[in-house]
């Protein structure tokens, strides 16, 4: 397993020693989503958080738990979110 560690440009920069992003090198794809940890800065914005959902994921749908939060790290930020997948080796 090769983990690629980076920030992408359209993330906010971290403010401290982490990345934003791990890649790791299996080949996963949404489909491959089996869990969802989500922050919502605003629990009322569901409806918008939830279509957005639906154009990547698709039956079977993958577990999930959404929380409110008072705020996010930096001001403004709508969302947090977690994703695993998980994805069979080859070898």
């Amino acid at each position: 397993m090769i983990a690629t560690f980076h920030n992408p440009p359209a993330a906010p920069p971290p403010a401290g020693p982490y990345s934003n992003l791990a890649d790791i090198d299996l080949g996963a794809t949404f489909a491959d989503v089996v869990n969802i940890r989500t922050h919502l800065a605003d629990m009322d914005r569901r409806a918008e958080y939830r279509e957005v959902r639906r154009r990547y994921l698709a039956d079977p749908l993958p577990t999930s738990t959404t929380v409110e939060v008072s705020r996010l790290f930096r001001p403004g930020l709508l969302l947090e979110v977690d994703i695993t997948a998980a994805v069979r080796g080859t070898g």
